[in-house]
């Protein structure tokens, strides 16, 4: 069953992994807010770049759509201000 976010993470969208979790960490991700990562997405250089910069923090992965989202919950839990200050 999907998990609910926190009032604070939405609107939440999930994205099926470019390159099938290689740089991503999973085959899915979840990200918080309207402003898209495109990087998250990018070419090969890109995409390495932004996931293994700081920046890639802010979103969850996972082996499904559910597991990104419970990634990207517990990441809020973790870290979150960071959210806020970010979004």
């Amino acid at each position: 069953m999907f998990p609910s976010p926190p009032i604070e993470l939405y609107p939440v969208v999930v994205r099926e992994s470019r390159y099938g979790g290689v740089y991503e960490g999973g085959a899915w991700f979840a990200f918080s807010g309207f402003a898209f990562p495109t990087d998250a997405i990018g070419d090969d250089a890109e995409c390495s770049a932004f996931w293994w910069s700081d920046r890639a923090i802010l979103l969850g992965r996972g082996d499904s759509p559910d597991g990104a989202v419970r990634d990207l919950i517990l990441r809020h839990e973790m870290y979150g201000n960071i959210f806020i200050q970010n979004a």
